[in-house]
Formats: structure tokens, sequence, C-alpha cells
């Protein structure tokens, strides 16, 4: 039995609304492109996961793509090819064409990339020797005006000092709790929990801004495995702690992911804010959607959540009406709450 501990809530919001996804609601409406997903692997994916069979990554930009937007959108002019730096290829294409700061300086629509894709059959994504000098290069040329995100998988201490060297604003980190899942579904095998609460470390140790996301309901209906997850990430002092529900992405193996209860991902919230008052924990796009999945986004604002991605209008209703203070951000929801 879980101890009940009082956990004192804030009435303080924000709404995460990148503009990698279109959002229009009565309350706010976010601008397209104004952050990008950019995929290694294109849509390769070494895993090919039962859930999804690389279905996120069809919506991401190709880095390799000489047309990183599409054909019917963008001509390339004189068979012109993309620059050395594919990054700021990517981010220039995307740009505005005119909106001045007060000292003239053109600035540019896009406010954040995430960089992810396909992992390999050992659970790492694959990096380039390119995408280091190109990430410090956009962090030079932009600093804080475009935050620069990766997704990754497993890493090693060399890779994460890397990261943290070229001026990375964060990193993502998925977190799994349960080994059948990992194994069956993931496609890891011989993958425990504990690899990725190491992971976690490792990164956070090499000075990294960390955003673990917790995973919830693969395992069993219990959901002890993320009771036990929220402990190890409450005492690794990461940045913050993403709220991710699964669900089915694909036509294929729809047996694989059980019926998750609201209501038990409600309970798991307030066990995690009582172990983590003092962290940012938010609920992240990756979810389910209808009017159970939207009353937990309520509960989830009762219970002082910092952030919450895409919220539902029903949602945006009850803050308005409850005098919840909050704003929209066109931005990855990991950091919103916790900014340097």
């Amino acid at each position: 039995m879980v101890p009940k501990i009082l956990v004192i809530t804030s009435k303080e919001v924000v709404f995460a609304v990148p503009g990698s996804k279109v959002y229009i609601s009565k309350y706010y409406s976010n601008r397209v492109n104004s952050f990008i997903n950019i995929s290694l692997t294109g849509k390769k994916c070494g895993l090919m996961c039962s859930h999804c069979k690389a279905r996120l990554l069809s919506d991401m930009v190709d880095i390799n793509s000489t047309d990183f937007l599409s054909t019917a959108d963008f001509v390339l002019q004189g068979g012109s090819k993309p620059e050395e730096n594919r990054v700021m290829e990517i981010i220039s294409r995307h740009q505005s064409s005119g909106i001045a700061s007060a000292a003239g300086v053109k600035k540019s629509s896009v406010n954040g990339i995430l960089i992810s894709g396909g992992f390999d059959n050992r659970g790492c994504l694959p990096l380039d020797e390119r995408i280091f000098p190109e990430i410090k290069e956009v962090k030079n040329k932009y600093g804080r005006e475009i935050k620069v995100f990766m997704h990754l998988g497993f890493t090693d201490s060399q890779t994460a000092e890397s990261l943290y060297e070229i001026g990375i604003d964060g990193v993502l980190v998925n977190i799994f709790s349960d080994r059948h899942s990992i194994e069956e579904i993931y496609n890891l095998k011989g993958c425990s929990p504990d690899m990725f609460y190491k992971n976690s470390r490792l990164l956070k140790k090499a000075g990294l801004r960390v955003s673990p996301h917790l995973i919830i309901g693969l395992g069993d209906s219990s959901l002890s495995g993320e009771y036990r997850s929220v402990g190890e990430i409450a005492e690794s002092g990461v940045d913050s702690c993403v709220f991710v529900i699964a669900k089915n992405l694909s036509k294929h193996n729809r047996s694989d992911i059980s019926e998750i209860k609201p209501l038990d991902v409600v309970k798991l919230f307030e066990y995690a804010k009582s172990r983590m008052p003092d962290i940012p924990l938010i609920l992240g796009c990756a979810r389910p959607h209808g009017q159970e999945f939207e009353k937990m986004e309520i509960e989830f604002l009762k219970l002082g959540v910092n952030a919450i991605a895409f919220p539902s209008e029903r949602t945006l209703d009850y803050a308005k009406e409850n005098n919840y203070s909050f704003h929209f951000e066109e931005q990855c929801c990991a950091f919103l709450a916790n900014k340097p």
C-alpha cells in the first residue's frame, strides 16, 4: 500500500503546443513549424516496436533528405543542395520571411527542434559524426532563441559529455518499468528497467538537463513497475519527469497494450508528486484521447501538474473557470517548467 502524503498544489500551469502539430482552440492557435522534429534515420527503425512499427517517424523531417518539406511545398532552385550543416538548412527553410527584432535582425519563426529517430537493435540512437558540430553551430548562432533537444536511447559517458560540450538544451530518455514489455513489445532482448535508470543517471552526471519519460501501461494493471520507476527517478536528481501513456500506433499486434484506467494514472501521478515535490511533472503529448482522459487532465491540474502538452478544450475551460494562471508555449513540454 502506497502511503498517502499531503500534496500542496499550485494553480500555475504551462500548456505546451509545439508547432510540429497543429493546435487550434478558442484560447490559442499555434504556428506551423515553430517546432521541428528531425529524424536522424529517416523513416527507418531497427527496433520496429510492435505498438508503433516506425509510425512516429513518418511525420518527422529526414535530416538526410534534400527536400526537407515535400515536393509539393518546396522545389530546390537550380538543383541546389543542402548546406553543409543539415540542421541549419532545415531551420532556414522553416523560417518566416521577415519577423524583425528591435535591433533589426531577422528572427527565426522556429523556436525549437527535437532530434531523434529510429533506434538500432541495441536501443541506441545512431549518431553520425556530423551531428555534433552541426548542433554546436546552431547553438553558437541562435543561442537560446532556438532550443535544441535530443531524444536518446542508451548512450555512453563520452557521448553524454560531447552533448554537454556542444550546448544542447536538454535530453529526453524513455523509462520502461516492465522487463517483459521491454523484450516483447520494444524488442530489446536482455534489457531490464535498471538499464534505463542507469542511462538517465549517466546523462545527468555529464551535466546535461535530463527529462525521463515514464512510459505508463505496458506492464501489469497495478502499475507496480511504474511506482518503482517513480522512486528511481526521484532519487536520480533529474530536471523533470514526463508522463507518457502507452497507446497503439500501429494496426499490428494491438493486443500488446492493455486498456489503461485513467484513475490509476492519476493515483500514480499523485504518488510522483509526493516523491518529487520540487521536480516539474508534466503530462506529455503521447497519450490516448477521449472523455475519460480529458477528466484525467483536469485531475492532473488539481494535483498541481506543471505542464500539459496539447490540452483539451475541456481542460482549458476548467483552468479558466477556476482561476488558474496559465499560458501557452510553442515548445517541447519537457523543460518548460524548469528553465535555465
